[in-house]
């Protein structure tokens, strides 16, 4: 597991305000943190760049992140396409 500096942190939950980013369960008031997590894994070449970080619920789907079916439509309204792991 990678370490993700608090700054960078901070940043992807702003930008999220404070919600998972593929299926938008506010973190307030839940009783787990959710995760920031790489969309492309830094084992398929992932960087740990604010780009590349989602907050993410986790607990509620546990698929790979480029798996899950929000996964494409936040990719799409993201980026404009979908990122695809490096292989």
């Amino acid at each position: 597991m990678t370490s993700i500096p608090a700054a960078l942190r901070q940043i992807v939950m702003q930008r999220a305000h404070n919600a998972c980013e593929y299926c938008g369960l506010s973190q307030e008031g839940q009783e787990a943190t959710f995760h920031i997590d790489h969309i492309i894994p830094r084992a398929a070449g992932g960087a740990t760049i604010s780009e590349n970080l989602a907050l993410d619920v986790h607990f509620v789907n546990p698929l790979p992140v480029m798996q899950r079916p929000a996964y494409r439509v936040w990719a799409e309204t993201r980026h404009g396409r979908i990122v695809e792991a490096a292989s």
